[in-house]
């Protein structure tokens, strides 16, 4: 089905457009900009689509921080295994605090029943897109990052969470101006998706 926020009727998923006022539409469960949830986050915009959540950008109302949301999709909110893992991934992240892991801020559940998870927003690129872009990293900057991923990991590890699935992809680069007397980039790095970690000795896994 697809929304307009103007009139506020619901079409067909093949209408692009409301007949009434012309209004582009929108699809009944994606969340619009202005829009708030749980009377506490504003809905700035859509930042990433995948096939499990879609994540939004966000405004704290009472505090003014600026937030990611993750909400999981609308064909998920029946299947009581994957809400399972999406809660799991949310306590997991929530244990680790550290200056190169996203961080994990609240979980709740929308009016809809969809549960969502609120995190550190990070301005940034995946390792993944500037690997494409360059082709190949000068090595004292591949080595600052790779440092920082470590570091992220190993704090995880005294925790015993286990990420399982570190790939450039997940891994988020803050472009930093060059320390002074180096003429290598000081980029700060942010590890996050912890959605297959497994606690190594207790009961939440949520491996797909």
């Amino acid at each position: 089905m697809k929304y307009c926020d103007v009139c506020h009727s619901t079409y067909p998923t093949e209408f692009t457009s409301c007949p009434k006022d012309k209004a582009t539409l929108r699809p009944l469960h994606e969340l619009a900009p202005g829009m708030v949830i749980r009377d506490k986050y504003e809905i700035l915009e859509r930042i990433g689509v995948g096939g499990m959540a879609t994540v939004y950008k966000a405004r704290h109302l009472t505090f003014g921080e600026i937030r990611a949301i993750k909400v999981v999709s609308n064909k998920l909110v029946d299947d009581e295994n994957f809400l399972k893992r999406f809660k799991a991934e949310a306590i997991i992240t929530r244990k680790l605090r550290h200056p190169n892991a996203v961080q994990l801020d609240d979980f709740d559940t929308m009016a809809d029943g969809r549960p969502f998870i609120v995190m550190e927003f990070v301005q940034g690129r995946s390792l993944r897109s500037w690997i494409n872009d360059l082709r190949t990293l000068p090595p004292a900057r591949a080595l600052n990052i790779t440092k920082q991923v470590a570091s992220a990991l190993g704090a995880a590890h005294k925790l015993g969470i286990v990420h399982r699935d570190i790939k450039p992809d997940n891994i988020i680069v803050i472009p930093q101006p060059a320390p002074p007397g180096s003429d290598s980039a000081g980029d700060q790095v942010k590890v996050f998706d912890f959605g297959i970690a497994k606690i190594r000795g207790g009961t939440t896994d949520i491996s797909s």
